[in-house]
């Protein structure tokens, strides 16, 4: 059961940066032009291996995860506009 669980998490992952990846290719920007907004540590760990900035905005129920990967971490989106 436990490998299940972290064989999903793991495929999760993987699908997460493959998708940053995709988007970062298809916009046509280059990395250092985009910034990912992320609520959770799966997303911030997908944006930065994908090559990413990344800005983590905690909810309640992610608010206790590690999100020192990130590049900045905020409270609200409120704040958003204070570094964009």
């Amino acid at each position: 059961m436990i490998l299940t669980f972290m064989i999903k998490a793991i495929i999760s992952d993987l699908d997460g940066i493959l998708s940053d990846i995709k988007a970062r290719n298809e916009l046509g920007y280059n990395p250092d032009e985009i910034i990912v907004v992320e609520d959770n540590e799966i997303g911030v760990i997908a944006a930065k291996s994908a090559g990413l900035k990344c800005v983590a905005i905690p909810n309640q129920y992610t608010k206790n995860q590690d999100f020192s990967k990130a590049d900045c971490v905020l409270e609200s989106i409120g704040e958003l506009s204070k570094i964009i």
